[in-house]
């Protein structure tokens, strides 16, 4: 990051009224607390009238052992371990959960008291957690702080390799070793009818998969839907030739509010976006005016996909993005798909086609 850009925000959280722990915590890694014993003697005070919440006693003690008030910072940190943490799960704000905690308690006892049973027990209580879902469950918040918890962990707990071995369908693959991560792809893994995976050192393994893209040869998906359901449809104002503009209308019926909801709106690859977000404005006029337009939050918006990303209430919604025919033949289209983020049991995807661009 850039000194200057660093620098402008520590400045904005200087001038803060409202500071919290983290905040204080930010100030010291970035040297600015250092500059002002006072602001620390009074971090110190309240520390030792228990003034502090867990999640701020835990930022806190951090900022202290940083500030070099390393046996403040130990005795803080300790009472603040030892404070219970609220169970619930909160999917805005601040993303709060026991998870999230559990990965900033992990990374700063690292700094303030490296090498304990505590600093273990964490470190697997947080592999068993993150093992019980599929990643795309867990927030960004619990997801940044475990996995860079974890990842000081790794670095730290042994010098030692492990050697692990992949077996496809009886034939052994070479894996690349990278930072003493050792990595296999697969492509069209469905096909193969058995991978094993053999771990030959005393070391533990700890396995991460990432499955992504479609099987070549599969071209039927059979619609879903739990909670939340799509549509999607391809106008032709005329016929799509080459050249021509086509209307793609995405209708989002939901079963209740929902937050954070993402849609992907693949974009079959003979069209070209025009115009990603239609407002009422820009609607052609054969569109029925009274249909209540979807107004996402943001939009990303790539070559081949939309990724919109909003909120939900119980109404039909409709999105629509106007495109270009640019390329003749026939194309694969991927099924549209949507999830609650950080809640994805709540999903859905339509079913797959063909699109198909004539010569002008």
């Amino acid at each position: 990051m850039p000194k200057g850009v660093l620098n402008a925000a520590l400045n904005y959280l200087e001038t803060r009224r409202k500071k919290d722990g983290f905040t204080y915590y930010v100030l010291a890694r970035g040297g600015r607390l250092q500059k002002k014993p006072e602001m620390i003697d009074r971090l110190v005070a309240l520390a030792q009238r228990a003034k502090y919440e867990k999640i701020n006693g835990l930022w806190i003690a951090g900022a202290l052992y940083e500030s070099g008030k390393t046996v403040q910072a130990k005795d803080l940190f300790e009472k603040s371990f030892k404070m219970v943490a609220p169970k619930l799960r909160r999917y805005y704000h601040n993303f709060y959960s026991p998870l999230k905690i559990k990965g900033i308690e992990l990374f700063l006892i690292q700094q303030i008291n490296p090498g304990t049973a505590e600093e273990h027990n964490l470190a697997l209580e947080i592999v068993k957690a993150l093992s019980r879902r599929k990643s795309y469950y867990y927030t960004t918040q619990e997801l940044a702080w475990t996995m860079l918890a974890l990842g000081h962990y790794a670095e730290t707990a042994s010098t030692g390799e492990w050697n692990g071995r992949l077996e496809i369908n009886g034939r052994v693959v070479k894996g690349k070793m990278k930072k003493r991560v050792l990595s296999w792809v697969l492509k069209n893994a469905s096909r193969y009818n058995t991978i094993h995976l053999k771990n030959n050192s005393s070391k533990p393994l700890f396995l991460n998969i990432e499955n992504s893209g479609f099987n070549k040869n599969e071209r039927s998906f059979k619609p879903y839907k739990n909670g939340l359901s799509l549509g999607r449809k391809i106008y032709d104002i005329n016929k799509i030739c080459s050249g021509e503009l086509a209307v793609m209308k995405l209708t989002i019926y939901p079963s209740g509010y929902y937050r954070n909801v993402a849609v992907e709106l693949p974009i079959p690859a003979g069209l070209e976006i025009e115009n990603p977000r239609l407002r009422q404005e820009n609607l052609p006029t054969w569109i029925d005016k009274r249909h209540k337009l979807w107004r996402p939050d943001y939009v990303d918006i790539r070559d081949d996909r939309l990724i919109i990303f909003g909120s939900t209430s119980y109404d039909t919604l409709y999105y629509y993005t106007l495109t270009r025919a640019v390329t003749p033949g026939k194309f694969f289209l991927p099924p549209t798909r949507g999830m609650v983020m950080y809640n994805p049991d709540i999903n859905c995807h339509t079913e797959a086609g063909e699109f198909e661009v004539l010569k002008k």
